[in-house]
């Protein structure tokens, strides 16, 4: 699919939206706290509250509204203006009916483990305090009107498709039409509604009955003719004015999320960011496309190659990258400057998520994810957060001298007061100058409104914070003292400081102003507490939000007061010269802890120093191993060119030896062609001559001769001559010719001569150049050598350096200042295969001393004052809070009247007066279904700072949006291992049949913010399940886990964290073990039948009673409530319990049970994020139910163990839940983990283990009750306990030799006998050898050892069944044992008394002697098998002590072992073989 990434997010927000449109709450139920306050309300026993909220149930064919309306204003006198709207809701029809026609519709299986009875309203509608229809408040239950359009739909479905078939238009029109019945016109055409008679409401339950129960159900009857009304009463109009929360029930339509779904959809978060990066933006796209970029890679919308596993990631060669990337994260600078007040600091994981947490630019990831499985600090770690941010923003509060210069004005627009202001008194409002203070304030969000209130409950938490700063009897007195100093700066018993606040005064009758210790507006913290007996807050640094009566209230006690107690113009006046000393003092003590920062910074950051240094020593090496390559190249140059001008040489020598040569001959050829020249020329002046001297001789007769034409001999002698004289000419000037080309190349070869002379000398210059230069280069890498070794050795200096700086500061004397470092002694203890010292470095946190922890603890103390003294030094701060109070109608103007701001307004000063009350209380909290009511008015993205979503793991993803929109940076916490989100099964069909190719990867129930958060977190590591075919990626999680021990600890750690955390949980006191149900958590074994399989009722009677044993048991043991939750994974089991339990008389008789069962029982869901030192976790189930069984999975059943701190108490049958493949874990671990640790001990006689803990061991190893069904030891039992501890010992299935000589027993008779008797007779010794060693060496007495003597048992009876039960059957087929023929009895049947009752008879001992049958050479004769008879007689009597007794002390072992080794009874018995 080619699509863009910032489309296909608005394709899943489209797709989030109809999915919340679609998910129907419940039918309105009323609270029983509601109940109780109406009651007292009408009962006259209460007075104070000004209003109350009405839950009139009635039937339309009885009343209309009208007089429902009536009888309550009999019933509520005191409270007679009721609001201007009433909800109406009407028919009920049950959730589960809905899911199961969608399936039979659609062809879809029934995969519900149990039947789902809720019920959902099928109309809802509003009418004013007249009972008059409301016009356009007409809802039908989205969920059936969305099952009737998709009834029509088939295949896949298209995001144009699902537009066309469940458009909110065409719901609009569909209540449109519907609509009319309740409306009229008058004579002007105007229409209004109509007066909402019994008749009315009838005919339109019945219209909608008919239009779309009857269609899709085939009957009317699935829907019952219920209603009730819902409206808020008031004691006077002024209360009812300041009231300014509506009431949402009969919106059916209306979801908690889908009007902050849609204002995303509006905005521009949507639309690629046309020039620079936005961060925040990027996040939030990743975060939805994550699901579909991971599957789909090849996107390339998100670069999935840059996590960096912090657990495995660096495995093999990679340790120094291991160790830069820590050196790099824990550098003391990344760390919080402030610290929540604590003695003990962060561990190893939490203090690099709190890193992480106050730095995302490290990751480039404003959303950060923490994986915190139960009990690892996810709040310890938020606490150091919150310290730090106040930290920060008090560094940027310090740099005003005049609180309200960190302030510029802003003015409203439509008030109708002076400068359009709302008060005449507070006309105005003002923003932070500085954005930056915006990144501080703290919203924490989640979908579980107990985790959001417990956190802000837990931060102001006085007696808790102290408790966590006394010092032990071992610490030094530095350490008590500074401990000590800490603890008085939040001790409000030792508070020096007071405030003023004006409080009713009782014996004056008026409001005075009295003083009050304070540390942080530590009076309002208080006030806010209810009930008052818990009244140790320190101060105001939290507060729930999110539903408008927690915000009422945070008004009533805080803001009110706060206005009234300093609001005055004096007061802030005088209040500027505290402000001025808390910011000295806060600057002194910062720059204190920056000192110390800075001293620490150089031990954090030494290894960045070195490796810098290294670096730098490393890269200059590297450029010298370069040059000096280069010099080595040049050099090979050099010497190839010197080789070349020495052949060059030799060459020219060659040919200045040719030239000259050339020369000479030229010179001797030049002087014999002078010769034959000279030799011509004399022979043609002799003919000259000789011519002259003829020509001279020349007559008139030489003439005559001419002119007859004859020639004298004369003339005839005289051409001849002329004829020689030209033959001599012609050789002269050849001669001549010859001369000038010998001169020609004599000129050439004296030329050349000069050139080969120049040549030869270039040539030998440029080889001694060569030369010079090899030897200049040889000499220069001699340099660059040396200083290659100098770097060396200063790289092994700065490593010494380094290494030095680590050692002295682990070597520090004082306390105060001693410190963990990450040197190798810390990764060898991290790499540790010792669980001890692996467990203690991820505990330790690296460079943090006491002296600064102590100093950063006051730092935060001093910059919660600078935040107190700058709110009340600040008139901009009081402006911006009374306008808060205004707009929330909690105070009036100054003409004494409640204002009402215009929506633009609202819109344009929220986010700044919000950001105010920040400063005021730095932690808001609210559920995500809060988010969209509590910050409709901010439209803008980021103008909040710090997003911190708890139990990320229990949201689903689309939940989180809202707040994440409105939010610069996200720390994420929570556990995908727990509960997962809660998705209603018809929620989920509607899902399956709506898939496409789109939405398909958003389809899973387990689909949250948490998973999506992590997805996109390039700090974690990777979970492999159980079966070890599924990985899961999980960001930067928390290992150190302090809540439970074993084995609640083990089953946790193997089942859902692939054995990662690190356990550290305290023993239990001995005070508080005296009042637990049992010595140790056990598996107790109970079988029975379900109430009803068929309805899907998984409560199992038999196992009720057991657990309802437990609970008595545990109320018997103290006059407390005791700490026991009873959870299960099914709703109906927990429902059968309670029912069981409320037929007990005990529950009648005793007040605590009914109050202890209100809310100690329920299913997992039920106590996520919750603890209790004992767990019952009560299965249910039987052998028709095992789709139910294996439905459980390893999310619910993590939750349910680690609720328990030291007991679990797991009741169920295990032939039914051994096929949950998680239970079988559970089990195993169950019987191993004790076993284990025990070997441990044996294996390891320096431990620092003791009598106490070994004897504490030994009463959880297994007893006969773990092996039992229906009070038989069953193998089923006996085998899961076999494969639970196969893993122990090394040498799995085998005894050493001596060993087995002890018993009487070699290698030969093991492999002679029957694997499973091999098996549980080797184990059976194995485990006799390991209890003889712990009893020997720790002297134990009076313990269980029915463990190993069930092992021995269980192996005689098998061989019984193997060697001697077919012998018999054959020899005595007629004899009848226990009413049945041998030769009948199947092996699984034959017990002991079985071959007793054979035996006994002395006449089948005489046949058995007639058959000769030998044992170890010797005849079985009568004498034989009388004695075998006889210890074959005790051993019955030593297996039914074993297997039913419950105890079996070292002296019935030692029979055991004497009978069955010793007297050779197990060896004897082989002789059936024989027979």
């Amino acid at each position: 699919m080619d699509i863009d990434k910032y489309d296909f997010a608005a394709k899943i927000l489209k797709y989030w939206y109809l999915v919340e449109f679609l998910d129907q709450a419940n039918f309105p139920v009323e609270s029983k706290e509601n109940q109780d306050n109406n009651k007292k309300v009408a009962d006259g026993k209460t007075n104070w509250r000004k209003q109350i909220t009405i839950y009139h149930s009635f039937s339309p064919k009885e009343k209309g509204p009208v007089v429902a309306f009536e009888d309550d204003s009999q019933t509520y006198s005191a409270h007679l203006e009721m609001s201007d709207e009433v909800c109406i809701c009407m028919g009920k029809v049950r959730r589960g009916e809905c899911d199961e026609y969608l399936k039979q519709k659609f062809g879809l299986g029934d995969d519900a483990v149990e039947k789902d009875y809720s019920k959902i309203c099928l109309i809802g509608l509003k009418c004013d305090s007249q009972g008059t229809y409301i016009e356009k408040s007409l809802s039908i239950s989205p969920l059936i009107w969305g099952i009737a359009r998709l009834q029509h739909c088939t295949g896949k479905v298209s995001n144009e498709d699902l537009a066309g078939f469940l458009s909110l238009n065409n719901y609009g029109i569909d209540m449109s039409s519907m609509e009319e019945q309740l409306m009229h016109s008058d004579a002007d055409g105007k229409r209004s509604g109509q007066a909402l008679s019994s008749e009315l409401l009838q005919q339109l339950f019945y219209s909608v009955a008919n239009s779309y129960i009857l269609p899709l159900f085939g009957s009317s009857d699935s829907v019952t003719l219920e209603g009730v009304m819902i409206y808020k009463r008031y004691q006077s109009e002024e209360d009812k004015a300041k009231d300014d929360d509506s009431l949402y029930f009969s919106d059916l339509g209306k979801s908690f999320f889908t009007n902050d779904l849609q204002m995303i959809l509006n905005s521009n978060i949507l639309h690629r960011p046309l020039r620079s990066k936005d961060a925040v933006q990027e996040a939030f796209i990743d975060y939805i496309v994550g699901a579909y970029a991971e599957e789909h890679k090849e996107t390339s919308w998100i670069d999935f190659s840059k996590r960096v596993d912090i657990r495995k990631g660096w495995e093999g060669s990679n340790q120094a990258n291991r160790e830069d990337f820590f050196n790099r994260y824990f550098d003391v600078a990344l760390a919080p400057t402030g610290k929540w007040p604590s003695k003990y600091m962060p561990a190893f994981m939490q203090q690099l998520a709190v890193n992480f947490g106050m730095h995302p630019e490290e990751t480039g990831r404003p959303i950060f994810s923490v994986n915190g499985p139960p009990g690892t600090g996810k709040t310890t770690l938020l606490k150091e957060i919150i310290a730090g941010n106040l930290v920060e923003r008090a560094k940027i509060l310090v740099q005003y001298n005049n609180p309200d210069n960190a302030f510029v004005e802003k003015r409203f627009q439509d008030g109708d007061k002076s400068k359009n202001g709302y008060s005449n008194h507070h006309n105005v409002y003002y923003e932070l100058k500085n954005s930056e203070l915006k990144k501080y304030g703290m919203l924490v969000a989640s979908c579980n409104n107990a985790a959001v209130e417990n956190i802000t409950k837990e931060l102001p938490d006085g007696t808790a914070l102290c408790k966590g700063l006394m010092a032990d009897e071992k610490d030094d007195p530095a350490v008590c003292s500074g401990l000590h100093e800490v603890r008085k700066l939040f001790d409000i018993q030792e508070a020096t400081h007071t405030e003023d606040h004006k409080v009713w005064n009782g014996e004056q009758n008026q409001y005075c102003f009295e003083s009050y210790s304070d540390i942080y507006f530590t009076k309002y913290a208080n006030d806010m507490v209810k009930p008052k007996t818990e009244q140790n807050r320190w101060g105001i640094i939290s507060a729930p939000f999110g539903k408008a009566s927690n915000i009422t209230h945070y008004a009533q006690k805080v803001l009110l007061p706060y206005i009234q107690d300093f609001g005055t113009n004096d007061k802030i006046t005088e209040r500027k010269g505290q402000y001025t000393e808390a910011v000295r003092q806060f600057k002194n003590q910062l720059a204190t802890v920056e000192g110390i920062q800075r001293r620490i910074g150089t031990v954090s950051h030494a290894r960045c120093d070195f490796l810098k240094k290294k670096s730098q020593l490393e890269q200059q090496c590297s450029h010298l191993f370069e040059t000096i390559e280069k010099n080595r190249q040049h050099i090979k140059q050099l010497q190839a060119k010197t080789a070349e001008l020495e052949r060059q040489q030799q060459e020219l020598a060659v040919a200045e030896q040719e030239a000259t040569q050339t020369a000479g001959s030229l010179q001797t050829q030049k002087e014999r062609q002078l010769n034959l020249i000279q030799e011509s020329v004399s022979n043609i002046q002799d003919v000259r001559q000789e011519i002259m001297e003829l020509e001279g001789k020349r007559g008139v007769k030489d003439w005559f001769f001419g002119l007859i034409g004859k020639v004298s001999m004369l003339i005839k002698t005289i051409d001849e001559k002329y004829a020689e004289l030209s033959r001599k000419e012609e050789i002269y000037y050849k001669h001549n010719n010859q001369l000038q080309q010998i001169l020609m190349q004599m000129q050439a070869q004296e030329k050349r001569c000069d050139e080969l002379s120049l040549q030869a000398e270039r040539i030998n210059r440029e080889r001694q150049e060569a030369i010079d230069l090899t030897k200049t280069s040889a000499a220069q890498m001699d340099q660059m050598h040396q200083s290659i070794a100098d770097a060396k050795n200063a790289i092994k200096k700065v490593q010494v350096d380094y290494q030095g700086i680590l050692q002295a500061a682990k070597k520090a004397e004082d306390i105060l200042h001693q410190m963990t470092v990450l040197d190798e002694a810390f990764w060898q203890m991290y790499d540790s295969k010792s669980e001890v010292k692996n467990t203690k470095a991820q505990v330790l946190n690296p460079w943090f001393t006491i002296e600064y922890n102590r100093e950063r603890e006051k730092l935060f103390h001093l910059a919660l004052q600078v935040h107190k003294n700058f709110l009340l030094a600040s008139k901009s701060c009081f402006f911006n809070i009374k306008n808060l109070a205004l707009m929330w109608r909690l105070k009036k103007d100054n003409e004494d009247k409640l204002a009402t701001f215009s929506f633009r307004d609202r819109e344009s000063c929220f986010s700044a007066l919000l950001n105010t009350l920040f400063l005021l209380t730095p932690v808001l909290s609210t559920t995500f279904a809060s988010v969209g009511s509590m910050l409709s008015d901010i439209k803008q993205r980021g103008e909040i700072g710090l997003l911190i979503i708890d139990e990320a793991g229990q949201a689903q993803p689309q939940m989180a949006l809202g707040a994440l929109y409105r939010c610069q940076r996200a720390i994420v916490v929570g556990d995908p291992k727990q509960v997962e989100p809660v998705v209603t099964a018809e929620m989920n069909t509607i899902k399956k049949i709506i898939c496409n190719d789109e939405n398909q990867l958003y389809q899973s129930k387990s689909r949250s913010v948490q998973e999506f958060a992590d997805r996109i977190n390039p700090i974690g590591t990777y979970y492999t399940d159980p079966s070890g075919e599924h990985k899961t990626w999980v960001g930067c999680p928390l290992v150190v886990h302090r809540r439970c021990i074993s084995p609640m600890y083990e089953i946790s750690n193997a089942i859902s964290y692939d054995n990662t955390m690190k356990q550290q949980t305290q023993k239990p006191k001995p005070e508080d073990e005296a009042n637990f149900c049992l010595e140790s958590s056990r598996w107790i074994n109970v079988c029975g039948t379900e109430n009803n399989s068929k309805a899907k009722d998984h409560y199992v009677k038999t196992q009720g009673q057991k657990a309802i044993e437990l609970i008595l048991q545990a109320f018997s043991k103290t006059e407390e409530t005791p700490s026991l939750y009873m959870i299960s994974p099914f709703t109906t089991v927990k429902e059968g319990l309670k029912k069981e339990l409320k037929n007990s008389p005990e529950y009648r008789d005793n007040r605590r049970i009914k109050d202890w069962a209100e809310t100690h029982i329920g299913t997992v869901h039920t106590f996520q994020g919750k603890e209790a030192d004992e767990v019952i976790f009560l299965l249910g189930c039987d052998k028709n139910a095992l789709p139910a069984v294996r439905w459980v999975n390893t999310n619910i059943v993590n939750v349910a163990v680690t609720r328990a701190k030291y007991r679990l108490y797991i009741i169920g049958d295990y032939i039914v839940w051994q096929h949950s493949n998680v239970m079988q874990q559970v089990k195993c671990i169950m019987d191993s983990y004790a076993i284990r640790a025990l070997h441990e001990i044996a294996e390891h006689p320096e431990s620092a283990a003791n009598q106490s803990q070994v004897k504490s061991l030994l009463k959880q190893v297994p007893s006969g009750e773990s092996f039992q069904v229906e009070d038989e030891i069953n193998d089923v039992m006996v085998s899961t306990f076999l494969k639970a501890i196969s893993d122990i010992w090394t040498d799995q299935n085998n005894l050493p030799k001596e060993d087995l000589a002890t018993f009487g027993l070699s290698r030969l008779h093991l492999q002679r006998i029957e694997p499973k008797v091999k098996q549980r007779i080797t184990w059976g010794l194995k485990l006799y050898s390991l209890f003889a060693l712990l009893k020997d060496r720790y002297q134990l007495e009076h313990m269980d050892y029915s463990c190993s003597g069930i092992m021995l048992c269980k192996a005689m009876e098998l061989q019984l069944k193997d060697c001697l039960l077919p012998s018999f059957q054959k020899l005595f087929p007629n004899l009848s044992t226990n009413r049945t023929r041998l030769s009948q009895i199947q092996p699984e049947k034959a017990t002991v008394g079985t071959f007793t009752q054979v035996l006994k008879e002395e006449s089948k001992r005489e046949q058995l002697v007639q058959r000769q049958a030998t044992h170890n050479n010797e005849l079985c004769d009568k004498k034989w098998w009388d004695t075998y008879y006889r210890d074959l007689l005790d051993f019955r009597e030593l297996r039914n002590t074993c297997c039913h007794s419950g105890y079996f002390g070292w002296g019935k072992v030692e029979e055991l072992i004497n009978n069955l080794f010793t007297n050779g009874e197990f060896l004897k018995t082989t002789v059936g073989k024989s027979l």
